[in-house]
């Protein structure tokens, strides 16, 4: 688990994402690998642990994206 990402997650400014695009950014912070940083959930696993739909989870990553 990536603490120091969650950390800096939870450090952006407010209007740096939407709730939507935090909570999903959490999400892939938690599950980031301490040393590499690297993690590639399935969207449906990202959908589980953030509470979204998977739609509003694939909108939240292309908004990362940007």
């Amino acid at each position: 688990m990536g603490f120091k990402l969650v950390e800096r997650v939870y450090t952006l400014k407010k209007d740096a994402t939407s709730p939507s695009e935090q909570a999903v950014l959490l999400a892939l912070a938690y599950r980031a690998n301490d040393k590499t940083l690297l993690c590639y959930p399935k969207q449906e696993t990202l959908a589980e642990m953030t509470h979204l739909s998977r739609s509003t989870v694939a909108a939240a990553l292309n908004g990362l994206k940007k």
